[in-house]
């Protein structure tokens, strides 16, 4: 379209130009000049691969990806330039179509650019460079139809930017130092698509009178104003608006009948709606259900978001999801409710057909997830599942909810498609659907939720690969152990901030097992781990300042387990037997012990075995412990070091063997003195100190490090 090669009728009978660029991108598609094409979530095209031939064709012609202009023929048309090819010619510019100065950095390169130079561009792409100002004379780029600016510091549009009469698109996405538009935009009347983003938290209103663009198919944001020009009956005229729109500071619509003037029900391209009020508080009575009544969307919708919604319901054409006609908005796809905090009742939406993602947050005045929320009772259909596409579903911030019911009885098992489950913060729930969800992957639990009605839902899950459960007081012991042994499919388990629970058993079913997190569940007292986790790649336990017992054995993961860390458990006593066999592990950190135990010993003996791949170590040990394990000694591929809270005096000459170390860290090593063998680690580029306030630590703060000639070879020393 830039290029000016799509032409529609004068009349405006046939295609428009995206529907021709559409039609030849397919042709391109079907003859494999493009392929490995990617979608979006709506089914349209975000990009496809250029095939390899026709790169190879395209460069051989190009003959450099940013030619050096020097050698750059003077008609050439289509110019990218990169910082070291920069020097275009005076005599080049007339004839250039398309300027390509992507990401480039050179600010003042860009800035002294003499655009009436370049008379014919039709194409300018400054997207992820340094340009922080336009100068006036881009309005002399009358033939210019391309313009971005996305991802630059650009701080203002000049006003001779709104005189490119025959611009169509201009970007101006994550521009976030822009903080306002130029009143004259409406003048722009070629204009299809404007997508803008990254600066709109600052933006006050809209440049007036937006209705002129009748051209738009694209509109990121519309921020509405109570101004004369920039109110939401703009939209009225924009009949050709297409993808996604967003509208924001509906609180500033004064009825349904001015919100019902932005005509977005006879919008037939529009895909996806966005309704926003201000998040700042709004006393008594507000008119937002009036307003969103009037904005009732086309059939054809395929996404709804609606967040900050004041009202304590929502309007009929919202609960129902029907609009006009008694047309179901059935293409949606993705449903949003956002901090909507006066609401009492969740819509209908069971019965959306393609519905894949529902996202209901911030809901805090509903008690009841009721039938209805499956099916209005006069539709209810035998035989079709509830929410029969639903993929994710997620239930959070929901303060007052106490009774979620099950699926009324259709004959057919609600949710069977569901993959992704998030439930977050239920402080007053009691009851909850004991649903099979036979499709469910991915389980998180999170905050406030109560022990009752998460075993309801959890109780005939057996098909998990995933499970997350952080920031909760209700889960026990025997809710973990529950899901951990009905689904033998896992494959990443975290568990994070549970204070109820006290003990966890790992099954030996758990075969597919490749990540296992437990951290800061501060009244753990056991872990046992037993035998059969031969696919085990990742293991973390740490910070449960009430471990005592980690049992159980590893040599099953030994051909598997990559990274392993057992650390700031200060009560531990034991640690798994068959650390010897792991040949595979590449990262360990343990430490430290109880002081009830021998934990020099048990530091040892998680250090023996020759683990030719480890390359990284974290020691946390004891300050009343005057030597390190001997083990460590033969851990000679080693690169990284750390060692935390030894009482050493000195460094042993045994680390010499330590011969491929780059980085070594000596914190709160209070006693240390002597690092004279230091002198023999060559390749040793990194050392700190820190923590210890030893008098090595001192006398490197007082003086150079260089007076210290078994340190001089280091590169880098540092005294954190």
């Amino acid at each position: 379209m830039a290029e000016g090669l799509l032409f529609e009728n004068s009349d405006g009978s046939g295609d428009q130009m995206e529907i021709l660029g559409h039609k030849f991108y397919n042709i391109l598609l079907q003859n494999f000049f493009l392929h490995e094409t990617i979608m979006d979530k709506y089914g349209r095209i975000k990009y496809s691969k250029m095939h390899d031939f026709v790169h190879d064709l395209s460069r051989s012609i190009e003959k450099a990806k940013s030619p050096n202009a020097e050698e750059v023929p003077v008609r050439v048309r289509y110019l990218p330039v990169d910082y070291e090819h920069n020097n275009i010619k005076k005599e080049q510019t007339s004839c250039l179509r398309n300027l390509f100065l992507n990401k480039f950095e050179d600010a003042e390169f860009i800035g002294n650019i003499m655009f009436p130079d370049y008379k014919y561009l039709s194409v300018l792409d400054l997207k992820g460079t340094s340009i922080d100002e336009l100068t006036s004379s881009i309005g002399k780029l009358i033939h210019l139809r391309f313009l971005d600016l996305s991802e630059s510091p650009i701080r203002n549009l000049p006003g001779s930017i709104c005189k490119l009469f025959n611009l169509q698109t201009l970007r101006l996405l994550g521009c976030r130092e822009l903080r306002e538009l130029p009143n004259e935009l409406k003048f722009l009347v070629a204009l299809r698509h404007f997508a803008l983003s990254g600066f709109i938290n600052v933006l006050s209103w809209m440049p007036p009178e937006m209705r002129n663009l009748t051209s738009l198919r694209t509109l990121s944001y519309f921020i509405v104003s109570d101004k004369e020009g920039c109110r939401i009956d703009e939209l009225g005229c924009l009949n050709n608006l297409a993808g996604k729109l967003r509208i924001w500071n509906l609180e500033k619509v004064g009825d349904k009948e001015e919100s019902e003037r932005a005509h977005l029900s006879q919008k037939k391209n529009l895909e996806v709606l966005k309704f926003v009020w201000s998040e700042s508080s709004r006393e008594g009575n507000n008119n937002d259900c009036e307003v969103l009544e009037g904005l009732q969307p086309n059939p054809n919708l395929k996404g709804l978001t609606i967040k900050n919604f004041g009202g304590d319901h929502f309007p009929t054409w919202t609960m129902k999801m029907a609009v006009k006609q008694g047309n179901t908005l059935d293409k949606l796809i993705n449903i949003f409710l956002i901090d909507c905090k006066g609401c009492q009742e969740i819509p209908t939406l069971g019965h959306l057909p393609l519905l894949k993602i529902l996202r209901v947050k911030g809901l805090c005045n509903v008690k009841s997830i009721g039938p209805s929320f499956y099916w209005e009772e006069e539709s209810s259909k035998n035989g079709v599942p509830a929410f029969r596409s639903l993929e994710h579903l997620t239930l959070e911030n929901m303060e007052s909810l106490s009774d979620w019911v099950e699926a009324p009885n259709t004959g057919a098992t609600a949710f069977p498609r569901l993959e992704y489950l998030n439930i977050e913060n239920w402080p007053s729930m009691t009851t909850a659907p004991s649903h099979e969800f036979p499709s469910l992957k991915r389980l998180y639990i999170s905050r406030r939720c109560g022990e009752v009605p998460l075993t309801n839902i959890c109780k005939k899950v057996s098909s998990l690969t995933e499970l997350k459960i952080y920031w909760n007081s209700d889960v026990t012991s025997d809710l973990v152990e529950m899901l951990l042994q009905n689904n033998q499919h896992l494959q990443k388990v975290e568990i994070s901030y549970c204070d109820n629970l006290t003990q966890l058993r790992v099954p030996d079913t758990l075969k597919s097992l490749l990540r296992f997190k437990i951290y800061y569940c501060n009244n753990l007292v056991s872990i046992q781990i037993l035998k059969g986790l031969s696919a085990l790649q990742h293991m973390d336990i740490s910070l449960c300042r009430e471990l005592r017992e980690l049992e159980g054995e590893m040599q099953e993961s030994s051909t598997s387990l990559e990274f392993l860390k057992i650390s700031e458990c200060p009560k531990l006593r034991s640690i798994p037997n068959g650390m010897d066999c792991l040949n595979k592990l590449s990262e360990l950190s343990i430490g430290p012990i109880s002081e009830e135990t021998d934990g020099l010993n048990l530091l040892n003996e998680s250090l023996k075995g020759p683990h030719p791949l480890l390359r990284k170590l974290e020691l946390y040990g004891n300050r009343k412990w005057e030597s390190l394990p001997y083990e460590l000694q033969h851990l000679t591929a080693l690169v990284y070091l750390k060692v935390y809270g030894f009482g050493i005096e000195a460094v042993p000459e045994w680390f010499s063997n330590l011969s491929s170390l780059e980085e070594l860290t000596l914190f709160h090593c209070g006693k240390l003195k002597d690092v004279r063998c230091l002198r023999h680690l060559t390749r040793l580029r990194k050392l700190s100190f820190g923590g210890g306030n030893s008098e090595l630590e001192w006398n490197l703060i007082e003086s150079n490090p260089s007076q210290f000639p078994e340190l001089s070879h280091i590169p880098d020393v540092y005294v954190c």
